[in-house]
């Protein structure tokens, strides 16, 4: 008995010291070098972002609205800080981080068909690196997201398990779809989008409506200029699911520059546009953009 419990203390006293010094390396990385791949996108906006313009939402903000033609357009620095498989509440972290740092002039946000309906895990454990870095709402967000989640984000190896990977695997490897100012471009699909309906109306999560009414509200509250769109999809909607309908009237009835191009025809014209039926092609992306500027310019006037 003796022996066993000499052996569970050792093993406790080995994981505790190689939790501590994994915790201080991967914190001293995560302050002082920028973190590969998806993590280039948050970096960005955590240590650096100083744009005029900033979008947020999921993939399908990532992957249709390109910055250099925003650029290239209005003479205003821009960055795409949209991610794959998030939520709103991710989007407002993004932007509580940014203002700790630089007050951007317009916050567009693109959204999914679902934006505020629950899909399940929406990927937030995601930002585990950047637990107790000076950013109070990564923390709340972290501690909640389970019962025991705050317990063990006080494990070194629990918070870095996603990072360390990818700061291994980018240094031996380059990336084909490097982001351009966030942007990144899906390729034009080698077999053509066949167009799908859409049936589901759905439901309304109230927590993420709510998270996306904060969103608006810190904007009106800092004298920042919000914009909204659905960009388009290579769907017949039989009926708009509910998200679209309550982010819709919000908009709206709160005076926010609105718009729904899920069924735009121009697009469901030109199936090239899209790299499935969610998101577009970089020609796509390129296409809408430029037809985008000059709703940016009338909202800039407003």
């Amino acid at each position: 008995m003796k022996k066993f419990a000499i052996y569970i203390v050792s093993v406790v006293l080995v994981v505790a010291v190689i939790d501590v010094s994994f915790g201080l390396a991967s914190s001293f990385y995560v302050k002082n070098y920028r973190l590969p791949g998806d993590y280039g996108s948050v970096d960005y906006l955590m240590k650096d972002s100083k744009d005029d313009i900033l979008i947020l939402g999921s993939s399908v903000a990532m992957n249709s609205m390109r910055p250099v033609v925003i650029e290239d357009s209005l003479g205003m620095s821009c960055f795409n800080g949209g991610a794959n498989g998030q939520q709103v509440i991710y989007y407002r972290t993004m932007l509580d981080c940014v203002l700790k740092k630089h007050t951007p002039k317009l916050v567009i946000i693109g959204a999914k068909m679902t934006e505020l309906r629950d899909g399940g895990d929406d990927r937030y454990n995601f930002l585990t690196p950047y637990y107790h870095t000076g950013y109070s709402i990564i923390d709340s967000c972290l501690e909640s997201r389970g019962e025991y989640n705050k317990f063990f984000m006080r494990s070194n190896l629990y918070r870095y398990n996603q990072s360390w990977f990818r700061i291994l695997l980018y240094h031996f490897m380059t990336a084909d779809d490097a982001p351009e100012k966030g942007f990144i471009g899906k390729s034009k699909p080698l077999i053509p989008t066949v167009m799908t309906e859409e049936t589901e109306k759905g439901g309304v999560t109230p927590q993420l409506f709510s998270d996306f009414k904060s969103i608006i509200e810190e904007c009106k509250h800092r004298g920042i200029k919000v914009m909204v769109y659905f960009p388009p999809m290579y769907s017949n909607f039989v009926v708009m699911p509910a998200s679209v309908d309550s982010v819709t009237e919000y908009c709206h009835a709160n005076h926010i520059p609105f718009y729904n191009d899920l069924q735009d025809s121009t697009f469901l014209a030109h199936n090239e546009y899209f790299h499935d039926n969610k998101h577009l092609s970089v020609e796509g992306a390129t296409v809408y953009t430029a037809n985008f500027v000059s709703r940016i310019k009338k909202c800039l006037k407003q």
